[in-house]
């Protein structure tokens, strides 16, 4: 099953995607560090939502997102 990673309220309006620590094809655990996002004056490290693996990423480093949209997708595993 494929879970999505979403972008979460964090009260800006815009942020953006400082980078991914992990890769397509890379194992995780729900908690696990995943996803850098830049507000203003702070980073914030999203973590994986589920155990499973890394499927797709769909905002790269640089891209500006906002609150509810996908970042990526993982496929749980167990």
């Amino acid at each position: 099953m494929l879970k999505q990673i979403v972008c979460p309220e964090l009260g800006a309006e815009r942020l953006e995607v400082c980078g991914w620590l992990a890769e397509v094809g890379d194992e995780v655990s729900e908690g696990d560090r995943l996803v850098e996002l830049l507000t203003p004056g702070i980073i914030y490290d999203l973590p994986a939502p589920a155990d499973g693996v890394l499927q797709k990423i769909e905002q790269v480093s640089g891209n500006e997102t906002h609150a509810g949209e996908v970042l990526g997708w993982i496929e749980v595993t167990g």
